[in-house]
């Protein structure tokens, strides 16, 4: 819904983000698609997501913070400036110059892989819900997805539950296949819980940096990228 650029759908987003009972990803999802739709209505929810505390604790799990941080930076700036925790924000790898985390993915999944972070080692991921399991070795990722070879091909549209692991972490997924080729296949992370999401973002904060370089080499391979999710 955030992708379409309809208004419209800024009532049933706002319901979603609003709701305690919205599984947490979920949630997440909305909020960033309520930033995407630079929804006004949105401002007052973001700021209370970000300021509200129980006790001695904050209100909201820090996922859905910085989600609505990066929202509310998409919707009102200014508002967003004077309200946010920057010290905070920039520890979990908020860019305040884009308004974005540098592992985060606001997008189609086509950016998401524009956007994926070149990581200093590779994240191996195996599968756990097919029949003949298979491991993934992966060079690039965000938090929206991946690119990852593996030893056979997957269709499009495949659900995967993934177990990724660095280390002795080890990080819970469930991603779709968004476009494979015999040397490399796309996913897009569609569910995750917000512990693990947290997880996945220290994770790449360690093993990232910034995006790759816009050189002559990298245009082409990410050409060949989002044509193969669009096969």
């Amino acid at each position: 819904m955030g992708m379409s650029g309809h208004p419209d759908c800024i009532p049933k987003l706002l319901e979603l983000a609003e709701d305690d009972s919205t599984p947490g990803y979920t949630r997440v999802k909305a909020i960033e698609a309520l930033g995407r739709l630079r929804a006004a209505a949105a401002a007052p929810l973001m700021q209370e997501m970000m300021e509200a505390k129980q006790l001695w604790r904050w209100k909201y799990p820090d996922e859905e913070r910085i989600a609505a941080a990066q929202s509310l930076m998409r919707i009102d700036a200014v508002m967003a400036m004077q309200k946010t925790h920057a010290q905070w924000l920039r520890s979990q790898g908020f860019d305040f110059g884009t308004h974005r985390s540098r592992s985060e993915c606001f997008g189609d999944p086509a950016e998401a892989l524009r956007g994926a972070l070149k990581l200093s080692r590779n994240v191996i991921a195996v599968t756990t819900n097919l029949r003949e399991n298979i491991r993934l070795s992966i060079p690039e990722m965000n938090l929206g997805g991946g690119i990852g070879a593996g030893d056979r091909h997957l269709a499009p549209g495949s659900l995967l539950t993934l177990k990724l692991t660095h280390g002795v972490r080890h990080i819970k997924a469930q991603a779709v296949v968004r476009g494979a080729r015999p040397q490399a296949m796309a996913f897009e992370f569609v569910e995750m819980d917000l512990d693990e999401r947290s997880r996945l973002r220290k994770l790449l904060l360690e093993l990232g940096g910034l995006p790759l370089p816009a050189q002559a080499s990298n245009r082409t391979r990410r050409r060949g990228r989002v044509a193969m999710m669009r096969n």
